[in-house]
Parts: structure tokens; sequence; C-alpha cells
């Protein structure tokens, strides 16, 4: 069983969604130095959380930089994983990130990829 979104993440997880996808790669970037600047502070922040968000940042700057690179996991909660993936396909759909960017994505976490409908109706590679 999935838990359920925090808070902390769905607020995070909302102002992306209403936002073009131009604007999200640099609104995430802006999240991030956010985020460690609240954990450097000692703001609460909770750890797994923020990690999951930087990773999945970190994800989009490596693909974007040089997909030729095999991109590194990272430590993902489950509960995101959904987000992610719509994240990506916006992202993909919109020409801010090359369609690798989810074949990448599904080899590093292949169950959350199982049932996601394909994008330009080609099935992903897991």
């Amino acid at each position: 069983m999935i838990p359920a979104k925090s808070a902390f993440f769905l607020s995070i997880e909302r102002s992306l969604e209403q936002l073009p996808p131009s604007a999200v790669i640099k609104t995430l970037d802006l999240q991030c130095r956010m985020l460690a600047e609240d954990v450097q502070r000692g703001r609460p922040a909770p750890a797994s959380e923020v990690a999951s968000i930087q990773g999945f940042y970190h994800f989009i700057v490596s693909v974007n930089r040089d997909q030729s690179q095999p991109v590194k996991p990272w430590p993902v909660r489950l509960e995101h994983l959904k987000c992610f993936l719509n994240l990506l396909e916006r992202l993909i759909r919109a020409g801010e990130l090359p369609p690798e960017a989810m074949t990448q994505f599904c080899r590093l976490y292949p169950r959350a990829c199982e049932e996601m409908a394909p994008i330009n109706d080609q099935q992903p590679v897991v």
C-alpha cells in the first residue's frame, strides 16, 4: 500500500502542476535551493521528502545535460512517483526534456512505469 502524500509534498506538487511546463524546471530548482537552505538553517523539513524532491530535480538536470550517461537512482518516496511521472510526461510533451528522460526513469523505477500510459504511442523501455 502506498502511503498518502504529506501536506508538505502536496503543496509543492500543486504549485508545480499549476505552472506552464516552461517554468517547471526553474521553479523546481528554486524549490530545491529553498529546501536546502531550510535544512541548513535547521528549519523543519521532512528529510526523506526533501531527498526525494531534490533527487528528482537532479535527475531532470542529468537527463537534460547528457543523455548518453546513465542516471543514478535516488531515494524516492513511493507516494511521489506518480507526481514525478506526470511531471516528466508534461515536460517531454512540451519539449522541455528529451523523450529519453522517460526511458531513463523507467529503467530506474520499472514498477512505477508498469501501468503508465505510453508517450508518443511507444511503450517505455523497462
